[in-house]
């Protein structure tokens, strides 16, 4: 972990505010990711592990519809957080998510951040 990194991730609003001790601790827990465009990132209905914390680009949330292919609902950007899904049972993508531009991303693994938050004091 580098301060750099730490410093970054608690530039993100979502994490704003949190003191560095627990800023330290999530800097252990992520990789700063980029993802070019056109990758996808997950797909519905498929195991629901990673969460980001967008730090530059966009990525779209869509939905296959049936005669109609990949519909976007969403858009989401810097200081958004894709992937939530991870979070309820049944623990899978509700949507599909692709990049649309290049983005750059801290990238958590969901169990291992639910794990380090079930052991907090």
């Amino acid at each position: 972990m580098t301060a750099q990194k730490q410093s970054a991730l608690g530039a993100q609003p979502f994490w704003r505010g949190l003191p560095a001790a627990q800023l330290a601790k999530l800097a252990q827990l992520c990789r700063h990711v980029v993802v070019a465009p056109g990758q996808r990132l997950f797909e519905e209905d498929s195991p629901a592990r990673r969460f980001w914390v967008i730090d530059a680009g966009q990525v779209a949330l869509d939905v296959f519809v049936p005669g109609r292919g990949r519909v976007t609902v969403e858009r989401l950007g810097r200081g958004d957080v894709l992937g939530l899904s991870w979070m309820l049972p049944p623990h899978t993508w509700r949507f599909g998510a692709v990049a649309t531009q290049q983005i750059q991303a801290f990238e958590f693994d969901a169990p291992a951040f639910g794990a380090a938050y079930d052991a907090l004091p």
